[in-house]
């Protein structure tokens, strides 16, 4: 008998008017314009003016460290009006081409949208989102589905392409090779981890992973006798080969 959460429903939207026959990309940049000024300013009073009133806002880290879905735009002005001044967003740009570009689409009877991703910056950070803007009878354009994603911290970017490490590319005799540099950096020879996790399996790992691309170092601990175990003993006819694989590659510290 436990109570089941409230689904979201779609509004109902008129056919889509084109009053001055622009384009997706014209219309949606006319909307992220008018958002980023709303919120660089954080005007949350004017939030009604390009939020639909039954609108939803997920959120991935952006503007409290958690992940956060918010429905109807009452909730979501609190949610600006307690995290926004903190964080920021702004150098929202849209994208261009290919299938995540501005188009409109119908994906159900009775309902028409706009749909963009587009990329952001905060004051800590960079990411990505997507919106989605339903029509009303005036023709005017708001938010009914919006998500936001913080994916990079400033100032601790990932190491990627040509920035990642090379091994003995990178070999000096006074640090040793590859090799007994990788052994010091696992024992903690000359340094504390900067990150400690509880638990080294699929989310831990991917943690460790991420958290070394970003120039940090982790120490990673689980009940289990080794890492991967977790999977290794839930799967016993499947799971080795994808262990041994996981578990042979460089991840971080374990």
């Amino acid at each position: 008998n436990a109570t089941r959460s409230k689904l979201p429903s779609a509004p109902l939207t008129p056919p889509i008017i084109q009053v001055k026959k622009e384009s997706p990309f014209q219309i949606a940049q006319q909307y992220i314009t008018k958002l980023e000024s709303i919120l660089a300013s954080n005007d949350i009073s004017a939030l009604p003016s390009v939020m639909h009133a039954d609108s939803w806002w997920r959120d991935m880290l952006t503007f409290s460290w958690d992940i956060r879905t918010i429905h109807g735009l009452d909730k979501i002005s609190d949610y600006f009006t307690s995290n926004l001044a903190a964080t920021g967003l702004y150098n929202l740009k849209l994208r261009e081409t290919g299938k995540f570009a501005p188009s409109i689409s119908s994906p159900i009877a009775g309902l028409e949208w706009l749909e963009s991703m587009f990329d952001f910056e905060t004051k800590v950070g960079r990411g990505s989102g997507m919106i989605r803007l339903v029509q009303g009878s005036d023709g005017a354009w708001k938010g009914y589905m919006m998500y936001t994603a913080l994916q990079k911290l400033k100032g601790f970017e990932e190491g990627e392409g040509d920035k990642r490490p090379h091994g003995s590319k990178e070999y000096d005799v006074e640090q040793g090779n590859w090799q007994e540099r990788r052994d010091k950096e696992k024992e903690f020879v000359d340094s504390e981890p900067d990150v400690f996790v509880v638990g080294a399996g699929q989310s831990g790992l991917n943690l460790g992973a991420r958290l070394k691309a970003m120039g940090l170092s982790s120490l990673l601990i689980d009940k289990n006798e080794r890492v991967g175990d977790n999977w290794r003993n839930r799967y016993r006819h499947r799971a080795h080969c994808f262990i041994k694989l996981i578990v042979s590659i460089d991840l971080g510290n374990a």
